[in-house]
């Protein structure tokens, strides 16, 4: 989203973090369910068998909202910031915020659920490159140290 209007009415629903009002893009993470799956609960009952009859058991809503949260959203998330930030891009992730009311403004279909946001701007100066420690010092071939 680029709409400064827009923007600024998204910074009120984010509790009214007023820096965010400033940004000149905001990139909106969310999950949508999945069909066939019932929510992932097949998905679900792989990672813990043990609780298989119990995953089952869940109302479908409660299942869907407990399990599209942004854990998800993370991947993409992570990989646009880098993208980013090789073009000069600085972002912040920002969790939390009214998800209805965030919905409701950005007219999302039922079954979207917004999990995270990515807030972009450019930073007020240059960064300075840092000092990378050595491969030696990060990385470790079959023991520890």
């Amino acid at each position: 989203m680029t709409d400064p209007v827009l923007i600024n009415r998204f910074s009120e629903i984010v509790y009214n973090q007023e820096w965010i009002a400033n940004a000149p893009l905001i990139i909106v993470l969310y999950t949508i369910g999945v069909g066939d799956d019932r929510g992932g609960r097949n998905t679900q009952k792989q990672r813990f068998p043990e609780y298989a009859a119990h995953i089952d058991e869940i109302n479908q809503d409660l299942f869907w909202a407990l399990n599209q949260e942004e854990d998800q959203t993370k991947i993409a998330g992570n990989n646009m910031a880098l993208a980013g930030l090789e073009h000069g891009v600085d972002s912040c992730w920002v969790s939390w915020f009214e998800i209805e009311k965030l919905t409701e403004l950005l007219h999302l279909p039922k079954g979207c659920c917004p999990s995270e946001l990515l807030v972009c701007g450019y930073p007020e100066k240059p960064r300075k490159p840092t000092k990378k420690k050595s491969l030696e010092e990060i990385v470790f071939y079959n023991f520890l140290r």
